[in-house]
């Protein structure tokens, strides 16, 4: 996303076209073919019906806010929603980008350490990277 799309955004989300039909399917692909299969061959817990609700919507959008209490499974969803997608992405031959964002530097940090844990499960392989400031905590990007 171009400053000037960015911008565009944050004046009118709604205005931002929507995915085409291959994305969309990419989207719910991450999860049915990707994630729910990974998630069933490990020890992690599944997506409760609530997260699946969430990446099946964010199917037809092309930005997700996503907010919830402390505690809520968050960072675990978004990190999956990710590796999902561009595992899906990349099954398909489609070239990708997802940019994630939080109100703080260690949230980042928690989400890209966790995308690095769904993509080593998925046994996917792509750059995860932080711009900017790096927090404190390290991360293993």
């Amino acid at each position: 996303m171009t400053p000037a799309a960015i911008r565009r955004f944050l004046d009118a989300p709604g205005a931002l076209p929507r995915p085409d039909g291959a994305r969309s399917r990419a989207w719910l692909a991450g999860l049915a073919e990707q994630a729910r299969p990974a998630l069933e061959g490990l020890a992690s817990p599944p997506l409760v019906e609530a997260q699946e609700n969430a990446w099946r919507a964010m199917a037809a959008q092309s930005v997700a806010l996503v907010l919830g209490p402390p505690g809520t499974g968050k960072t675990y969803t978004v990190a999956w929603m990710v590796v999902g997608y561009m595992a899906a992405c990349a099954q398909e031959g489609l070239s990708c980008r997802v940019v994630v964002t939080a109100h703080t530097r260690n949230a980042i940090a928690n989400l890209l350490e966790s995308i690095n844990k769904c993509q080593a499960d998925l046994k996917s392989g792509f750059a995860v990277g932080f711009l900017g400031t790096q927090p404190d905590t390290g991360l293993a990007c």
